[in-house]
């Protein structure tokens, strides 16, 4: 009998669990089973070319707003790349791509070399910086909503979230999350660069 009862408390206590995480929304790609709709495709990233960071429909999935690249962009010939995001309702964010690596670095510095010297930087102004396991290398700077990835020696990137005011948006666990998914995609598709 005590056999029994003790079964029926393990039966409650999972059938509990599972009501906290259904409740939570807490899922596992193992417990998902299908994910609801996928990231459309990116094109080929050229370095030349920021604004080949990122598809503009890419940027309408993640952030769920209309979505225009900066008119500025044909007109600037640096390194990176804006798309203004437009939400009803609120004022426009921009998300900037930004060629970190290949750019005006000494000879020998790698990709990698050129972002750890970044990450020391970032972590100069004060606490907020953390490591993110994709690429070669890369981090977060909460502070400045600023992710840098290094998906190889020869290649390093950016992605930042600014405000209409022209500052860091606040880093939500939400941005954390948009800004993680476009860079998960370009690490991907960042193979082929040279």
């Amino acid at each position: 009998m005590g056999r029994g009862l003790r079964g029926t408390k393990r039966a409650r206590l999972v059938a509990l669990v599972a009501l906290v995480v259904a409740a939570l929304g807490v899922t596992s790609p193992a417990l998902a089973g299908k994910r609801g709709p996928k990231l459309p495709p990116g094109g080929k990233i050229r370095v030349s070319e920021p604004c080949s960071l990122v598809g503009r429909d890419q940027v309408k999935f993640v952030f769920d707003s209309v979505v225009v690249r900066n008119k500025t962009n044909s007109h600037s010939p640096g390194n990176d790349c804006a798309w203004i995001l437009k939400s009803p309702g609120t004022v426009a964010d921009r998300l900037v791509g930004a060629i970190v690596y290949p750019g005006f670095t000494s000879p020998g510095v790698t990709a990698v070399d050129l972002l750890e010297d970044d990450r020391a930087n970032a972590q100069l102004g004060g606490p907020g910086v953390i490591d993110l396991s994709l690429g070669k290398s890369g981090f977060l700077n909460k502070n400045q909503s600023l992710l840098e990835v290094a998906p190889s020696k020869r290649f390093a990137f950016s992605l930042q979230l600014l405000g209409a005011d022209g500052s860091p948006a606040p880093l939500t666990n939400k941005l954390r999350s948009q800004l993680m998914t476009l860079a998960t995609d370009v690490v991907k598709r960042a193979k082929h660069v040279s």
